[in-house]
């Protein structure tokens, strides 16, 4: 009985210091603040082929600017510059891990990710 009443006691405690927000923590306005908006309309899909990184243009369209290719930790491991729907990039040399793609084209940057299982 004693047990029940201490944490009877407890909880009225934490709930007399707990503070409840009457807006659930909302400030009125819609906008997130703080997180930059990303582009969900990518315009290519990097996937794994064999030893190579392939870089394929969505829509038949053409990747056309700067494909760079960063480390997980910022490092650039690869720039190139091209103007065709399909680039294969070989990962010789490359450690196993995730790296980030990022193309710089006319409609704007697109980024994804490609995981490279190193030999």
């Amino acid at each position: 009985m004693k047990t029940i009443i201490t944490a009877i006691a407890l909880l009225i405690t934490c709930i007399s210091y707990a503070q409840v927000d009457p807006n659930h923590g909302m400030t009125g306005r819609e906008e997130t603040t703080g997180i930059q908006t990303i582009n969900d309309n990518r315009s290519f899909n990097a996937f794994m082929q064999g030893d190579e990184i392939i870089i394929a243009a969505l829509n038949n369209d053409v990747l056309e600017g700067t494909i760079n290719i960063y480390s997980l930790n910022g490092t650039l491991i690869n720039s190139m510059v091209v103007n065709n729907s399909q680039v294969a990039i070989s990962t010789a040399g490359y450690k196993s891990g995730i790296y980030i793609i990022e193309a710089n084209q006319p409609q704007g940057k697109f980024v994804d990710k490609v995981f490279v299982l190193g030999k």
